[in-house]
């Protein structure tokens, strides 16, 4: 499903926290919006980078895409 966005919404948005919900809130975000996110976990974010989700609820694939 596409969506267009409205000229209201924001031009860039950042989710804080790169757990359960934010990581998937990013993801999801990214495909309508430019997209990045921030996690105080200097572990967390260097597993994400190299494609990686310890949690199990983003794969490879949505973390390497071209969001927006």
């Amino acid at each position: 499903m596409s969506a267009s966005v409205p000229k209201e919404m924001p031009e860039k948005v950042c989710v804080v926290g790169l757990g359960y919900v934010g990581l998937s809130l990013a993801v999801a975000l990214g495909r309508t919006l430019p997209a990045m996110g921030f996690d105080v976990s200097q572990q967390r974010v260097a597993e994400l980078r190299q494609g990686l989700d310890s949690n199990g609820e983003t794969t490879r694939e949505e973390l390497q895409a071209p969001h927006y």
